[in-house]
Protein backbone atom coordinates (compact mmCIF):
# COMPACT_ATOMS: atom_id res chain seq x y z
CA UNK A 1 0.00 0.00 0.00
CA UNK A 2 1.46 3.35 -0.94
CA UNK A 3 2.26 5.62 2.00
CA UNK A 4 2.73 9.33 1.37
CA UNK A 5 4.15 11.39 4.23
CA UNK A 6 3.34 15.09 4.27
CA UNK A 7 5.52 17.56 6.21
CA UNK A 8 3.11 19.40 8.48
CA UNK A 9 5.33 20.13 11.50
CA UNK A 10 6.41 23.74 11.86
CA UNK A 11 8.04 24.24 15.26
CA UNK A 12 7.82 27.64 16.88
CA UNK A 13 7.86 29.01 20.42
CA UNK A 14 4.48 30.75 20.44
CA UNK A 15 1.97 28.11 19.35
CA UNK A 16 1.75 24.47 18.34
CA UNK A 17 0.34 25.21 14.89
CA UNK A 18 1.41 23.12 11.96
CA UNK A 19 1.91 24.26 8.38
CA UNK A 20 1.85 22.84 4.89
CA UNK A 21 2.81 25.03 1.95
CA UNK A 22 1.22 25.12 -1.50
CA UNK A 23 4.46 23.66 -2.90
CA UNK A 24 4.32 20.75 -0.45
CA UNK A 25 0.68 20.13 -1.33
CA UNK A 26 1.56 20.07 -5.04
CA UNK A 27 4.41 17.63 -4.36
CA UNK A 28 2.06 15.37 -2.37
CA UNK A 29 -0.47 15.46 -5.23
CA UNK A 30 2.28 14.42 -7.65
CA UNK A 31 3.24 11.49 -5.40
CA UNK A 32 -0.38 10.36 -4.98
CA UNK A 33 -1.03 10.57 -8.72
CA UNK A 34 2.04 8.40 -9.31
CA UNK A 35 0.85 5.64 -6.98
CA UNK A 36 -0.43 2.36 -8.43
CA UNK A 37 -4.21 1.84 -8.46
CA UNK A 38 -5.82 1.15 -5.11
CA UNK A 39 -6.08 2.83 -1.72
CA UNK A 40 -3.40 5.23 -0.48
CA UNK A 41 -2.46 6.18 3.07
CA UNK A 42 -1.38 9.79 3.58
CA UNK A 43 0.13 10.65 6.96
CA UNK A 44 1.05 13.90 8.66
CA UNK A 45 1.44 14.94 12.26
CA UNK A 46 -1.47 17.41 12.16
CA UNK A 47 -5.06 16.48 11.28
CA UNK A 48 -6.71 18.44 8.49
CA UNK A 49 -10.09 18.33 10.27
CA UNK A 50 -10.20 20.79 13.15
CA UNK A 51 -13.20 19.13 14.80
CA UNK A 52 -14.62 15.61 15.02
CA UNK A 53 -16.74 13.75 17.58
CA UNK A 54 -13.57 13.18 19.67
CA UNK A 55 -11.82 16.56 19.67
CA UNK A 56 -12.14 20.26 18.89
CA UNK A 57 -8.75 21.82 18.11
CA UNK A 58 -8.01 25.24 19.56
CA UNK A 59 -6.98 27.81 16.93
CA UNK A 60 -3.40 27.89 18.27
CA UNK A 61 -2.98 24.16 17.60
CA UNK A 62 -4.35 23.82 14.05
CA UNK A 63 -2.74 23.01 10.72
CA UNK A 64 -2.33 26.16 8.65
CA UNK A 65 -3.47 25.68 5.04
CA UNK A 66 -5.51 22.58 6.02
CA UNK A 67 -8.38 23.47 3.65
CA UNK A 68 -6.03 23.37 0.65
CA UNK A 69 -4.57 20.00 1.70
CA UNK A 70 -8.04 18.58 2.22
CA UNK A 71 -9.27 19.83 -1.15
CA UNK A 72 -6.27 18.35 -2.95
CA UNK A 73 -6.77 14.95 -1.27
CA UNK A 74 -10.48 14.96 -2.07
CA UNK A 75 -9.99 16.04 -5.66
CA UNK A 76 -7.64 13.13 -6.43
CA UNK A 77 -10.63 10.80 -6.43
CA UNK A 78 -8.44 8.09 -4.82
CA UNK A 79 -9.52 6.16 -1.73
CA UNK A 80 -7.34 7.88 0.88
CA UNK A 81 -6.92 7.35 4.59
CA UNK A 82 -5.37 10.44 6.14
CA UNK A 83 -3.68 9.45 9.41
CA UNK A 84 -2.55 12.00 11.99
CA UNK A 85 -1.58 12.33 15.61
CA UNK A 86 -1.20 15.64 17.47
CA UNK A 87 -4.62 15.61 19.18
CA UNK A 88 -3.96 12.40 21.17
CA UNK A 89 -7.57 11.30 20.71
CA UNK A 90 -8.90 8.37 18.70
CA UNK A 91 -11.20 9.51 15.92
CA UNK A 92 -12.13 7.74 12.68
CA UNK A 93 -14.52 9.58 10.38
CA UNK A 94 -15.67 9.68 6.80
CA UNK A 95 -14.90 13.14 5.50
CA UNK A 96 -18.25 14.95 5.30
CA UNK A 97 -17.26 16.75 2.10
CA UNK A 98 -15.30 14.12 0.13
CA UNK A 99 -16.60 10.54 -0.19
CA UNK A 100 -13.13 9.21 -1.03
CA UNK A 101 -11.50 10.42 2.21
CA UNK A 102 -11.37 8.90 5.66
CA UNK A 103 -9.66 10.74 8.52
CA UNK A 104 -7.95 8.93 11.42
CA UNK A 105 -6.33 10.30 14.55
CA UNK A 106 -4.89 7.96 17.12
CA UNK A 107 -4.14 7.92 20.82
CA UNK A 108 -0.46 8.12 21.71
CA UNK A 109 1.11 4.78 22.66
CA UNK A 110 2.32 6.03 26.06
CA UNK A 111 -0.39 8.59 26.79
CA UNK A 112 -2.11 9.04 30.11
CA UNK A 113 -4.73 11.64 30.92
CA UNK A 114 -5.50 12.59 34.48
CA UNK A 115 -8.38 10.54 35.78
CA UNK A 116 -8.51 8.25 32.74
CA UNK A 117 -8.45 4.48 33.08
CA UNK A 118 -6.72 4.07 29.73
CA UNK A 119 -2.92 4.20 29.68
CA UNK A 120 -2.08 4.52 26.02
CA UNK A 121 -3.25 3.09 22.76
CA UNK A 122 -2.65 2.72 19.07
CA UNK A 123 -4.48 2.03 15.82
CA UNK A 124 -4.08 -0.82 13.37
CA UNK A 125 -4.99 -0.07 9.76
CA UNK A 126 -6.08 -2.91 7.50
CA UNK A 127 -6.05 -2.09 3.80
CA UNK A 128 -8.43 -3.72 1.34
CA UNK A 129 -8.85 -3.16 -2.38
CA UNK A 130 -11.91 -0.99 -1.73
CA UNK A 131 -10.83 0.84 1.42
CA UNK A 132 -9.74 0.53 5.03
CA UNK A 133 -10.64 -1.10 8.33
CA UNK A 134 -9.32 0.36 11.57
CA UNK A 135 -8.79 -1.49 14.83
CA UNK A 136 -8.38 0.64 17.94
CA UNK A 137 -6.31 -0.70 20.84
CA UNK A 138 -6.36 0.81 24.32
CA UNK A 139 -4.56 -0.31 27.44
CA UNK A 140 -6.77 -0.40 30.54
CA UNK A 141 -5.09 -2.98 32.78
CA UNK A 142 -4.69 -5.07 29.59
CA UNK A 143 -4.75 -4.44 25.84
CA UNK A 144 -8.27 -4.29 24.42
CA UNK A 145 -9.03 -4.32 20.70
CA UNK A 146 -12.09 -2.95 18.89
CA UNK A 147 -12.95 -2.83 15.19
CA UNK A 148 -14.17 0.73 14.67
CA UNK A 149 -16.32 1.66 11.67
CA UNK A 150 -15.83 5.23 10.49
CA UNK A 151 -18.40 7.64 11.83
CA UNK A 152 -20.11 10.10 9.60
CA UNK A 153 -18.29 13.41 9.74
CA UNK A 154 -20.47 15.89 11.55
CA UNK A 155 -18.55 19.03 10.74
CA UNK A 156 -16.53 20.21 7.79
CA UNK A 157 -13.84 21.13 10.28
CA UNK A 158 -12.01 23.69 8.18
Amino acid sequence: TPLVLVPTVSPNRISSKGRITPEQIAAARHLIEGCPPGPVIVAGHYPYLYKTYAYNEASGRRLRNAPALRAMLGETGRQILYAAGHVHRFSFVKDPQYDNLQHLTSVAFFHQRRGAIEAGGFSEVQVHIDGFNVLSYVHANKWQRNLIPPKEGTEAGV
